[in-house]
């Protein structure tokens, strides 16, 4: 498992490597970002918009290929820091996270199985995770990502 911890000892919870495409939406517009990394208490992402701290989102997307539905949770931005160009990565904490959602991250961060129930499946140790560049919406009304 590649735990990245923090030096600051300040993160009480585990955070993982994942890389996945992301939905949110803020102040009722869309955006699409590629998740870096996740823990039970929150996520860092890459987005082209310069997001601000305090800043509430919902966010949705898959941590197994196997999900029918997204996973949907709320968060509120924390830090944002400049990359390259026109691009930030914006560091996350969840405010409202689901049990369902709970245990799918869970099951991620501890590289275990999970039991098949309704939308999630995974088979094997290290199970395949989501696929990036899947759109969520009505593929009829998507213009981010072809679908």
């Amino acid at each position: 498992m590649d735990s990245t911890s923090d030096g600051g000892g300040k993160r009480k919870d585990v955070r993982r490597d994942f890389y996945g495409y992301i939905e949110g939406i803020v102040r009722g517009s869309t955006f699409h970002a590629t998740i870096q990394n996740l823990s039970l208490g929150g996520m860092c992402f890459e987005v082209d918009y310069p997001f601000r701290s305090g800043l509430d989102l919902r966010l949705m997307f898959k941590v197994f290929d196997s999900q029918q539905k997204p996973t949907e949770v709320k968060a509120q931005v924390v830090w944002v820091q400049p990359l390259h160009l026109l691009f930030y990565r914006v560091g996350l904490i969840f405010t409202d996270l689901s049990p369902k959602a709970k245990r799918i991250i869970k099951a991620y961060i501890s590289g275990l199985e999970i039991e098949s129930e309704k939308g999630v499946a995974v088979a094997g140790k290290y199970p395949l995770l989501f696929t990036p560049n899947t759109c969520y919406r009505n593929r009829e009304n998507c213009q981010a990502y072809p679908c």
